[in-house]
């Protein structure tokens, strides 16, 4: 029997530079006696690895066309950087031996040593990070889209050189642990917020409200403040997606929750109030809404089942009319015992 052939999985890369920001630079560095790993490097490599990604170096080194150092040199400094940051894996250095006068394609800034990567690996570009001391160090990524992350120092000559700040520079850093922190929070982001919308009109959200209409799949809707996310909150959402294929959620904006709830709420903001609904697996959009009552929504949406939590008659709702109106059904949940966000504050605030 024929053997069936492994797919390849895409990669997760960061691409870095090498000197000052892996490892100090002493000038021109072709003595692998000389490496020294900067401070922290090692610890916050290890916990992106952990996390799925890995690493390519692009690095510019002219001291080899410059006489300073051969490439067998080079060589042997990186496998004592690789050596130094073990059980860290660095997947391949890729090195411009010329000078900015050479005008080479591959010495960065330009793109030459990344598109060469991109061209040896099956990468995933939308999960990938530059980073690097200087702007240079950023600016290939800027041609494909790929966030860079500065590592700031203080003996980086940007400015000198009279380069801008790229496109694509996304975050800057005092720290590698600091670089590290921002690139793990930003991909926990970039997880859920596909899930955010910024409204009921928000093109991508009825987009993706098309595609769950084609599919046939039934719909549920229902909006709320849900701040101090809680057991309560969770059950109700629970039972709700449990109705249905798809459970979408509108949730109030910031000042309608002010409106409703006082002027010290809410608690959360809406982004973090959305991160905490869009992080459960049976919740499959969430929306800043601010009207006073789902009417408008519902309109648009049409759900196949707008559920209501606490002790309401459907009668009564003033949404009603209007999921009637499609041949939609109304369900009434009831709220778990004991639990709001109110009483909770209350408790923090006896307490303290």
């Amino acid at each position: 029997m024929k053997k069936k052939k492994e797919k390849k999985h895409k990669k997760k890369i960061i691409f870095l530079d090498r000197d000052n920001t892996l490892n100090y630079d002493p000038g021109y560095l072709g003595n692998p006696e000389k490496v020294r790993i900067l401070p922290g490097v090692k610890e916050s490599l290890l916990l992106l690895y952990r996390m799925g990604y890995e690493f390519i170096v692009l690095s510019n080194q002219s001291g080899i066309t410059r006489g300073y150092m051969t490439e067998e040199d080079v060589d042997k400094v990186n496998q004592r950087i690789s050596r130094e940051l073990a059980p860290v894996e660095i997947l391949r250095y890729y090195i411009c031996p010329h000078r900015d006068e050479d005008h080479c394609p591959c010495r960065k800034p330009a793109a030459g040593l990344l598109e060469k990567a991109l061209e040896d690996y099956r990468i995933s570009i939308p999960e990938c990070f530059m980073a690097g001391d200087r702007f240079r160090d950023l600016t290939p990524g800027e041609k494909f889209g790929i966030p860079g992350v500065l590592i700031k120092r203080e003996e980086a000559t940007d400015e000198d050189a009279g380069l801008q700040p790229p496109g694509n520079l996304v975050f800057s850093a005092s720290s590698f642990e600091e670089a590290a922190r921002y690139i793990l929070e930003d991909k926990f982001e970039q997880n859920f917020k596909k899930k955010i919308f910024s409204g009921v009109n928000d093109i991508a959200f009825k987009n993706r409200l098309a595609r769950y209409k084609l599919s046939g799949k039934k719909i549920v809707f229902t909006n709320g403040v849900f701040d101090i996310l809680h057991t309560g909150h969770i059950q109700y959402l629970y039972h709700a997606a449990s109705l249905g294929k798809k459970l979408i959620i509108g949730l109030n904006a910031d000042s309608t929750v002010k409106k409703l709830k006082g002027k010290d709420r809410p608690v959360n903001s809406f982004f973090d109030r959305a991160i905490h609904l869009a992080a459960l697996d049976f919740v499959d959009a969430v929306f800043s809404f601010s009207e006073d009552t789902p009417v408008e929504s519902i309109k648009v949406i049409q759900p196949d089942i707008h559920v209501k939590g606490g002790d309401y008659k459907k009668e009564d709702l003033p949404e009603y009319q209007t999921v009637k109106s499609y041949g939609g059904e109304i369900e009434i949940l009831p709220f778990r015992n004991g639990y709001s966000t109110t009483s909770i504050i209350r408790k923090i605030r006896n307490n303290k």
